[in-house]
């Protein structure tokens, strides 16, 4: 059976043949349901697939070798066509398009704006180990003229092996986090990790944030060895780095002793938002307060509930979370008032009440992590002038560039509606500042990997 690069999305990799096709049921088969030319292929992906719960008998087949070199030989050629006119990047992130993922997530969010912004013009291939499906072999997708998007599983030795050359092939590898360093499937066994720092690619690291210190917050001790050894071997190799902040380019210096990093500084900032027509808010009651996020321990939303409780008079609440039934028990016994609305909002549903919000919660502790983070959250509450409510003012060194926010134990019912005007202004013009910064150093950065040195 051939092992080809499948021309669109691969939906389900469990369940889809090497050629493409997807897997039909032995009822089907037994039933002629699949043309005849398919039966062989149909039957032989059942074998193998069964064959492939065992990772040591799986890696010695010789199918595996022929399927994987056959791949590799393909994505070499595509590489070496496109090397004739532009520059080539191994990206490890998953794919913004991936199902299993949501668009509404920060980090997915940022992998689409250095996309279509840094990486625009370049071929690129994107490297995802995804926990979510067992991918017994390379999954090969052609989701772009000039993207590729392929799906690994570390535990098995091949297909490192075969990551480990495709990365080789290409000039730049652009890494969305330290964490994609760590396997998704036993992370202990030092032997199955990626040997990426490897002959003459040349490293960049975006800094999504202070992972460590998140997974500190988070009680996550067990990743903390794992990230530890991850974001040390990139420090020991690269020389570029994108930060959010000018707070997260000191705290990783200190952290490392590397002072001689090149450091891009990118806020995620949208492109599209370029005046202040969001900025005109209605001065009738009611207060229209918004929140967008998760129900993690960091967005302290029991505080938040508490700060709704208290102040239910005259405000609107917006309640937009991934997870609904969550935010519902956290609330308590009570019923939820009729102007506290909370769901699982779509992008449009989103924006559509940013551009009447007035106020945001994002309530962050005075820690390390939300030092040097830039949510995106809060670029997206300047962006609309919304003013954000907060328990600590500094994220990601916002107080120094003199962001206006109004405290979490500030009366919201009594609020003027002039002064939060006149707040929503001072902080747009931090916002232009920074969206200007934030072009620099996007041109900066297309400068730097197409010639590979610092512009």
């Amino acid at each position: 059976m051939d092992w080809t690069i499948h021309k669109k999305l691969t939906e389900d990799p469990n369940s889809t043949l090497p050629t493409g096709e997807a897997e039909c049921s032995v009822k089907d088969i037994i039933f002629l349901k699949v043309p005849l030319r398919d039966i062989g292929n149909q039957l032989a992906f059942k074998i193998y697939r069964k064959k492939s719960h065992d990772g040591k008998l799986y890696d010695a087949k010789l199918e595996n070798s022929k399927g994987s070199m056959q791949l590799l030989k393909l994505i070499k050629e595509k590489i070496v066509r496109a090397q004739e006119e532009k520059t080539t990047v191994a990206v490890l992130a998953p794919w913004k398009e991936d199902k299993t993922l949501s668009k509404s997530e920060g980090y997915i969010r940022r992998i689409k704006e250095i996309d279509e912004t840094v990486l625009k013009d370049f071929f690129c291939i994107y490297l995802y180990e995804c926990p979510y499906y067992q991918v017994n072999r390379p999954v090969v997708d052609l989701v772009s003229e000039n993207r590729l998007y392929i799906r690994y599983n570390t535990d098995y030795l091949f297909q490192r092996q075969f990551v480990e050359h495709v990365i080789a092939l290409c000039d730049w590898c652009y890494s969305h986090s330290v964490l994609r360093l760590i396997p998704a499937f036993h992370p202990e066994h030092e032997d199955r990790w990626l040997n990426v720092f490897q002959r003459d690619v040349k490293h960049i690291l975006d800094l999504h944030g202070a992972t460590e210190e998140e997974a500190l917050i988070l009680g996550e001790t067990d990743c903390i060895s794992y990230i530890r050894k991850a974001e040390g071997l990139y420090f020991r190799h690269i020389k570029y780095a994108i930060s959010l902040t000018e707070n997260m380019e000191r705290y990783f210096s200190d952290k490392y002793q590397r002072s001689d990093i090149v450091y891009y500084r990118t806020p995620v900032i949208s492109q599209d938002i370029k005046n202040q027509e969001t900025l005109v808010k209605s001065a009738q009651k009611p207060l229209i307060a918004v929140y967008s996020g998760g129900c993690q321990k960091w967005q302290n939303i029991q505080l938040m509930i508490k700060i709704i409780k208290r102040n239910l008079k005259n405000v609107e609440y917006h309640i937009f979370v991934s997870e609904p039934d969550k935010f519902r028990d956290i609330w308590g016994d009570e019923p939820v008032p009729e102007n506290v609305i909370y769901k699982n909002g779509t992008p449009e549903e989103i924006i559509s009440v940013y551009r009447s919000a007035h106020i945001g919660f994002i309530l962050r502790d005075d820690n390390n992590l939300n030092r040097v983070a830039c949510p995106t959250k809060l670029m997206e509450y300047l962006q609309f002038g919304i003013v954000p409510v907060v328990m600590f003012n500094d994220i990601g060194g916002m107080a120094e560039l003199g962001m206006k926010s109004i405290s979490w134990e500030t009366d919201l019912t009594e609020t003027n509606n002039t002064a939060l005007e006149s707040f929503a202004s001072d902080n747009f013009h931090i916002v232009n500042q920074l969206l200007q910064q934030n072009k620099d150093n996007i041109y900066n950065l297309v400068q730097l990997l197409q010639k590979g040195i610092d512009s």
